[in-house]
């Protein structure tokens, strides 16, 4: 994949009040997407398109500690 070809769907909303909770409000609304609390970021995000196809996919490659442990997924 390349970030070429990325875009921004939304930003998380910061837990706290503040100055960088406005800024980020305030690129939010410059970007014109939505600001939204953590529990809601995967729902804006699939919102934004779809994963890549299981063809374009890399094979799973086991990683190195599944290995050394005898476990898979």
């Amino acid at each position: 994949m390349r970030a070429s070809h990325a875009r921004i769907v939304g930003l998380m909303l910061p837990p706290t009040r503040g100055p960088k909770r406005r800024g980020l409000i305030a690129a939010a609304a410059y970007l014109e997407v939505p600001v939204v609390p953590f529990r809601k970021l995967k729902a804006v995000g699939s919102d934004g398109g779809s994963a890549a196809p299981n063809a374009l996919r890399p094979p799973r490659t086991p990683l190195p500690w599944e290995a050394v442990m005898g476990a898979s997924r």
